[in-house]
Order: structure tokens, then sequence, then C-alpha cells
């Protein structure tokens, strides 16, 4: 198995690319409430 190596990144910059990645998977409604709830978190 390949190894892979990961790279740390701001956590506002995780939500954006979590988001994205679930945008063809989700209705867009659900991708509202999560952006909603992590930006949330991202404030604290």
């Amino acid at each position: 198995m390949p190894e892979t190596t990961l790279e740390p990144i701001a956590p506002d910059e995780a939500v954006r690319l979590y988001l994205r990645d679930r945008q063809n998977e989700l209705a867009d409604a659900t991708i509202d409430s999560y952006r909603y709830k992590l930006e949330t978190l991202l404030r604290r």
C-alpha cells in the first residue's frame, strides 16, 4: 500500500474542502446546514 503524507491545513480550508467534496452527494440544504454548524465551531 502506498504511503500518503498528510500536510497540515488551516481549519477553515479543511471545512471548505470537506463541503466541496460532499457537494455532489448531499442536498444543497444539507450542505448549508453543515456549513453553518462547522463555521460555528471555527469561530470558537
